[in-house]
């Protein structure tokens, strides 16, 4: 009884093997279904018979470039496998003609433009004529020509599609046309009269896509729009996309008539886009006296220098017509062992006792601790009381500011 449980036990279970085999089996030939139905709405030519290609003229009386044949269980297994025997044609003159022009000095073809994988030829040749020549012993046959219309077809179509702003295209969009740009390239010795026209098309538009695909993006935005941004002795305009080869630190200058020159390091990594906000300081001319003061006296150093360069005359005396009033609150919050701050300055020109103007400028949350919180507070309020009154300064008349009567300022500080 036991042997019989057993035996019964193996059968069943083999019974599910073969079943579960044969699902699998399905779902592949299935898929393969799938794929060729899609290989086939991407092919614009009817299969012929043998018997129409003899009556008609629309092959027979071009010039068939190339020719593949192939063999299936039904005609449209045999004119995929036609499809692939043409692709592999091509793909078989590509590698002979890349061998060519290794032996050519000074070629602008070079190695990196042709694939050594399967092309992608199912889908961008056009034109392509199919003749059924019926059953045979080995499967139904049928031959895909590529003819001088349909390398005509075929160039016509890829050289439409590279006719668009690049610009505008996404990763995927531009990866897309660079395989019909590379297509192009490789397909251009079929007809030697075009060879050099359709090459040097084809070159053009590989360069300009590895540029938008590979090239790291600079955008510079600057205040005032006139301003110049220059990268390597060209000028670019403010807002203007700039591409630049990869992986590599440029020193941009931003200038503009009557604003103080900025000089900035910029680093661009592949592919990558950056973008960078400035606003240039005029260049003033101030010749009077101005009293500086901060709520935080190490501020005070950094507004003097800035000032100065800006042409007044910073008093170290609390006797002046104008002052200059810096206020730093720092809205802190502990998280566990860290502190978040958040700071603001305030910037307020004073002409007499009265506020002229003032600007504020705020800086993004960040995370100090104990040992470091001195040190990043005073590097990052630094560099916000640049901008602050950098801006301030390009608001300011001077003819406006410049006061007449000094006051001692200790008594509004």
């Amino acid at each position: 009884m036991r042997k019989k449980a057993v035996f019964l036990c193996l059968l069943i279970l083999g019974f599910l093997f073969v079943l579960s085999s044969c699902f699998a089996e399905t779902s592949g030939i299935k898929g393969v279904k799938q794929e060729a139905e899609k290989e086939f709405k991407e092919l614009e030519s009817p299969v012929q018979t043998a018997g129409s290609f003899k009556q008609s003229s629309s092959v027979s009386e071009e010039k068939v470039i190339l020719k593949g044949c192939g063999y299936g269980k039904t005609p449209r297994n045999a004119k995929i496998s036609a499809l692939k025997s043409l692709s592999e044609q091509i793909i078989s003159q590509i590698k002979v003609q890349e061998k060519l022009s290794k032996k050519k000095e000074g070629r602008k073809i070079t190695r990196r433009y042709f694939s050594s994988s399967e092309i992608v030829s199912k889908s961008l040749l056009k034109g392509v004529k199919f003749v059924n020549y019926g059953k045979e012993p080995a499967g139904y046959k049928v031959c895909a020509y590529f003819t001088e219309k349909s390398f005509k077809d075929t160039v016509s179509y890829l050289m439409n599609c590279l006719k668009v702003d690049f610009k505008k295209l996404n990763r995927q969009q531009l990866k897309d046309a660079l395989k019909k740009a590379n297509f192009l390239l490789n397909i251009a010795f079929l007809s030697p009269k075009e060879s050099k026209e359709i090459s040097n098309f084809a070159l053009k538009k590989i360069e300009e896509i590895n540029t938008y695909l590979n090239y790291g993006c600079l955008i510079v935005n600057v205040i005032p729009e006139t301003a110049k941004i220059i990268i390597n002795q060209k000028e670019y305009s403010s807002g203007e996309p700039i591409y630049l080869p990869p992986e590599t630190t440029y020193m941009v200058r931003i200038k503009a008539p009557g604003y103080e020159e900025v000089i900035k390091n910029v680093y661009l990594g592949k592919g990558e886009k950056r973008s960078l906000t400035v606003e240039l300081v005029k260049k003033v001319k101030a010749n009077f006296t101005v009293y500086v003061s901060a709520n935080k006296p190490f501020l005070i150093n950094e507004a003097k220098d800035i000032l100065t360069s800006a042409g007044f005359k910073v008093s170290s005396l609390p006797l002046a017509s104008n002052a200059f009033y810096i206020k730093l609150v720092d809205n802190k919050v502990k998280v566990g062992e860290y502190t978040k701050h958040i700071l603001t300055i305030y910037v307020t020109a004073y002409r007499g006792k009265e506020e002229f103007r003032t600007l504020r400028g705020r800086m993004k949350g960040f995370f100090t601790t104990p040992s470091t919180e001195e040190i990043v507070i005073k590097k990052k309020a630094s560099r916000l009381l640049k901008v602050v009154l950098k801006r301030l300064l390009n608001k300011i008349d001077l003819n406006e500011f410049q006061g007449d009567t000094k006051i001692d300022y200790r008594e509004i500080f």
